[in-house]
């Protein structure tokens, strides 16, 4: 599905392109490599606001935006949290989202599609991108608890325990946030360990000050 490159995982679509990034790989790299696409961030700080992507979103307080504009790409920082991008074809909208446990327990992709105004029948494309995955992201009953508390629908294998600390599954409760919304969803995850796999960045691993970058963008079709 992904081709690897030495940058990272990229996947193009019919209009979108996604890519997940290699440890060591930099905007700048970016730039250089995908030389049509303007690529524009935003300053994360784990929190659940969503912004409309502008040219001067890097300075804004958010940790996920979105845009309908062309040859744009948003990215996304991570070092064990999920980077989240999606595609409405519909809406020619494309979203990138930080989702750290504090971002799922707010429940920040829910908002997203909502504040784009998705309505249940319009079909989105989901890619879960490498992250810290339910084998090794222990926490403490309170955060469990929080975490389990943000997902959407019937309960679901969303954690499991091991004596004192439980082990909980973000990517399985975004995919229900997500399922909350539309009906018409398409979801497909990495399911790359980034906590155990030496290509990526991991905080929990080294408390590196690095971060794993990833981008969507809407293109025109060759």
């Amino acid at each position: 599905m992904y081709q690897e490159t030495d940058l990272g995982f990229e996947l193009k679509t019919k209009n979108t392109l996604i890519f997940f990034g290699k440890k060591g790989c930099t905007l700048e790299d970016l730039k250089h490599h995908y030389k049509d696409i303007e690529f524009r961030t935003v300053h994360q700080t784990h929190s659940d606001i969503i912004v409309e992507s502008s040219r001067e979103s890097e300075n804004i307080q958010a940790d996920a935006h979105y845009t309908q504009e062309m040859n744009v790409g948003l990215v996304v920082k991570t070092a064990d949290c999920i980077p989240l991008l999606i595609h409405v074809p519909r809406k020619n909208m494309i979203l990138a989202i930080h989702a750290g446990w504090r971002g799922v327990e707010n429940q920040i992709t829910l908002k997203a599609l909502r504040q784009i105004q998705l309505n249940s029948n319009q079909e989105v494309f989901a890619y879960i991108g490498p992250h810290i995955l339910q084998k090794s992201f222990e926490v403490d009953a309170d955060v469990k608890d929080l975490l389990l508390k943000a997902a959407c629908g019937e309960e679901g294998e969303w954690s499991y325990s091991q004596g004192e600390k439980f082990y909980v599954d973000l990517q399985e409760i975004v995919k229900s946030q997500i399922q909350a919304v539309t009906r018409s969803s398409n979801i497909y995850n990495t399911n790359m360990n980034t906590y155990e796999n030496s290509l990526f960045n991991s905080y929990r691993t080294d408390q590196t000050k690095f971060r794993n970058l990833s981008f969507i963008a809407n293109i025109v079709s060759k």
